[in-house]
């Protein structure tokens, strides 16, 4: 008897977001934040003074007296919700992103993407693929960071064939949820879209989809592992991630040093992923610009990066979260 073989495939789903009460916060700039990554010391304080309430707080957190930076997180989480700075969503949605930014050569350009919770899956064919090593110390890091939240307080970046995003511009408003202009001018606008009919098209249009990773591979990672420490299924299971066509118009690759290498259109990333996908060879630089955290998240169980809390935002500043689930038996600080 033959039995049917199932390809891979990708899962992304809506999600309902935990984010920032625009009523409660002086603006989403003084909230946002860019990567956790990029930020030293006196940009995390500069941060810090336009707002107590930056997403910094809790996505590059510091506890005071040596106490546990990771637990400090939790607490402030939580603190920031029972004092209504932080709003959770009852119902999922999709979150549109457009980030408008200046090239080298001065000219502006519009890059458009959403975020969404994504099944996480081993790396392979038809699934996710990464592009680098990742290092154990970032790893660990981010999994404590997600142990003490659960929440995905940082969305990850990935590029993906086709294109769902006829499906999703006709239901922008003219007016988006929110917006950003960061310290590099690159101007951030976001939809909430809580249209099902919308979900249901950026599923199916995904579902074959193979899901290439441009930032966030340790988030990527550490991911998995909570994911497996949960164990059995659930929202746990999935991640936030900020997804973006190949194909998308507004879809660049700029050296890393200045003058180092010219940018490259969709048609030549594609041709060059594909060659990374052969070889295994990193691609030269990273899609510019990443998006910013601050105004949702996700949880593990259900949320984003850093720009408000679900765990699936682009690089500048910080988006939606999702939650995450804690082991049977911790306690929820």
């Amino acid at each position: 008897m033959w039995l049917g073989f199932a390809p891979p495939m990708a899962e992304v789903k809506p999600f309902p977001a935990l984010h920032y009460n625009l009523a409660a916060v002086p603006s989403l700039a003084a909230v946002t934040a860019p990567p956790y990554d990029v930020i030293d010391p006196p940009t995390r304080a500069s941060l810090l003074a336009r707002s107590p309430v930056n997403v910094v707080e809790i996505d590059l957190p510091e506890a005071p007296e040596g106490h546990d930076p990771y637990e400090h997180a939790a607490e402030t989480l939580e603190a920031w919700q029972l004092d209504g700075v932080l709003l959770a969503d009852r119902e999922p949605a999709i979150w549109a992103l457009t980030q408008e930014y200046t090239t080298p050569d001065g000219s502006r350009l519009v890059r458009s993407g959403f975020l969404a919770r994504v099944r996480v899956t081993d790396y392979g064919a038809g699934l996710v693929r990464p592009h680098e090593r990742t290092q154990p110390g970032p790893k660990e890091d981010r999994l404590r960071l997600t142990r003490a939240t659960r929440h995905n307080l940082s969305p990850i970046f990935a590029l993906h064939p086709g294109s769902v995003w006829d499906g999703i511009e006709p239901h922008l408003g003219s007016e988006p949820w929110g917006e950003v202009t960061d310290d590099d001018a690159t101007v951030h606008r976001v939809w909430r879209i809580a249209d099902t009919e919308v979900h249901d098209v950026v599923t199916a249009g995904l579902a074959d989809a193979e899901l290439l990773i441009a930032d966030g591979h340790h988030r990527y990672e550490t991911a998995r592992i909570y994911a497996d420490e949960i164990g059995g299924d659930g929202p746990h299971r999935y991640t936030l991630m900020c997804l973006v066509s190949l194909e998308d118009p507004g879809l660049t690759i700029f050296g890393t040093r200045t003058g180092c290498l010219p940018a490259l259109t969709q048609g030549a990333w594609r041709a060059e992923s594909a060659s990374t996908s052969r070889s295994r060879r990193s691609p030269p630089s990273r899609p510019t610009p990443r998006a910013p955290r601050g105004w949702a998240s996700s949880g593990s169980s259900t949320r984003s990066d850093r720009c408000g809390f679900d765990s699936a935002a682009p690089t500048p500043w910080t988006p939606p979260c999702q939650t995450a689930p804690r082991p049977t038996g911790a306690s929820t600080r």
